[in-house]
This record gives structure tokens, C-alpha cells and sequence, in this order.
């Protein structure tokens, strides 16, 4: 994944980056770090994080201290609540395994929630290489699921915005990302 930092309206510098998030509570979010090691205690203090394990095909609450680089995951808020994460933004992310369980069903196998961890969008035909995966991203927004193939899709032009959590499905035990 390859990104840029664009400082605009919310985002400041000073050694650190500061990012604020305006979000309706009660709704589901799909997010995902854009600061190094974001600490988990922004999101749990505002409502409900959640985890996908590829293993289990499935969402569990997630209590650990920090987000993982490049990893997705779900957020409630439990009100409407003005989120702040501060820290170093991610300008890089090394390639990245995919998880993929055999013994599994075909349809639920493989099967990884990553994010954008930068500070801008980016466009998946040019920021993002899959091996051993489909070409396809299931991005969520907004109540429901947005697809792009690489070349079509009810994702507009198939970007990705700034810590924006997505799906991909990896194809065997070798997938990677980056």
C-alpha cells in the first residue's frame, strides 16, 4: 500500500498527527489506524470495537491496547462523539500475509479485514497488490457493503478513504498484500 499525508482541515502537525472524527453514534464503522500502534482506548472509552478472525469467519470484541498497522476493524460509537487519535502517521506498510484456514468452506476461507492506514485515500488499482488473492475489495460504508473488481463496482472508481477498513479474500495459504 502506498499513500500520501495531505494536510487540510482536520489534521495537524507538530511531530505528531492529530485526526479528528466526527461520527454518528449507534451506526457501524469500518476503520483502521492511521497513526502507528493507534491506542484501542479512544475507540473502547466512545463505544463497541470488534476484531474479524479469518479462522473463526467471524467478529469478537477487541481489548488489546493498540490497533494493528493495516489491520480493520468495526466501531460503534454509543453516541454521537467527536473521536481525536494522535500519534506517528503511517507512511509505510511492509507486505502483509494473508490469513487463510484450510479445512475451512471455500466461501468462508480466506477471508482478512485490512485498512487504509493513511492519511489519504487511495486508489486500489494503483496503492494496493494482492498475491495469491482476488482482485476484488468489500469496502463498508454506510449500512452496506461497496465492491470494486479492478475494473467495476459499486465503490466509486474503487478508492479507499484515509483509515477506511475493507475485505479482501486471499486464495491460499501464500496470499500477501502490499
Amino acid at each position: 500500500l502506498k499513500g500520501s499525508l495531505i494536510i487540510g482541515n482536520n489534521l495537524s502537525q507538530e511531530g505528531v498527527t492529530v485526526v479528528q472524527h466526527d461520527l454518528a453514534g449507534q451506526q457501524l464503522y469500518g476503520i483502521g489506524s492511521i497513526v502507528s500502534n493507534g491506542p484501542t482506548s479512544v475507540f473502547t472509552a466512545a463505544g463497541s470495537l470488534q476484531a474479524f478472525s479469518e479462522s473463526q469467519n467471524s467478529f469478537s470484541a477487541f481489548s488489546g491496547p493498540n490497533l494493528s498497522d493495516g489491520v480493520g476493524y468495526f466501531f460503534t460509537p454509543s453516541s454521537n462523539v467527536k473521536l481525536e487519535i494522535e500519534g506517528e502517521p503511517i507512511v509505510s506498510l511492509p507486505s502483509t500475509a494473508l490469513s487463510y484456514t484450510t479445512g475451512t468452506s471455500l466461501s468462508t476461507a480466506g477471508w482478512n479485514f485490512t485498512a487504509n492506514p493513511f492519511t489519504s485515500s487511495f486508489n486500489v488499482n494503483k496503492g494496493l497488490e494482492l498475491t495469491n488473492a482476488d482482485k476484488a475489495v468489500y469496502a463498508w460504508s454506510n449500512g452496506r457493503y461497496f465492491v470494486w473488481n479492478g475494473t467495476t463496482g459499486s465503490l466509486a472508481n474503487g478508492i479507499i478513504p484515509s483509515g477506511a477498513a475493507f475485505f479482501v479474500k486471499a486464495t491460499s495459504t501464500s496470499g500477501q498484500m502490499t
